[in-house]
Order: C-alpha cells, then sequence, then structure tokens
C-alpha cells in the first residue's frame, strides 16, 4: 500500500513504488482524460495488475485512456486496439 510511503521522499524510492505514487497523483487530479506510456513499467505482476483493475473501474468516466505498452497482455478495459511492428500498425 502506497500509504506506507507518505513520509518517504520520492527520490528514495523505488522505480515501481515512483510509478504507483505518480499514478495515484494523476488520479488524484480527478482528469478527463488519461494519457499513459507504459503506465506498468517497474511494476511487480501485483501492482501492473492493480494499475490495469483501476483503468477498468475508471474507463466510463473518463473521456478516454491512451496507453502505449510493450506489453503482449490483453487489455480488458481498451475498446480499441492498435497494433505497431517495426514502425508499421499491423492491426
Amino acid at each position: 500500500s502506497l500509504r506506507s510511503f507518505i513520509d518517504v521522499p520520492v527520490g528514495v524510492m523505488s522505480g515501481g513504488i515512483h510509478q504507483l505514487a505518480a499514478f495515484a497523483c494523476v488520479l488524484a487530479a480527478g482528469p478527463h482524460a488519461l494519457l499513459l506510456d507504459e503506465p506498468a513499467s517497474e511494476l511487480d505482476a501485483t501492482h501492473s495488475a492493480q494499475i490495469y483493475d483501476c483503468l477498468s473501474q475508471i474507463r466510463d468516466s473518463l473521456s478516454f485512456i491512451i496507453v502505449s505498452s510493450h506489453e503482449s497482455r490483453k487489455f480488458d478495459f481498451v475498446n480499441r486496439h492498435i497494433t505497431m511492428k517495426d514502425g508499421l500498425i499491423v492491426s
């Protein structure tokens, strides 16, 4: 839980905890849309799943969510999926 890091300076957080803290800050701002580049980078499988579960839960309250990722997993919160290979759109 991020609560245990409330008094920890961001500069000394691990990359994964820093990523979670940044995601939490973005959501706390009450965005209308999200543009995320590798939102689960440096996260373990459990925290990665939490990020994507959260996106699934909030997707209907946002205008749009755009995610760029190298992960090959299925993103169940998307309504459109575009794949690039070697710089070309293949689907």
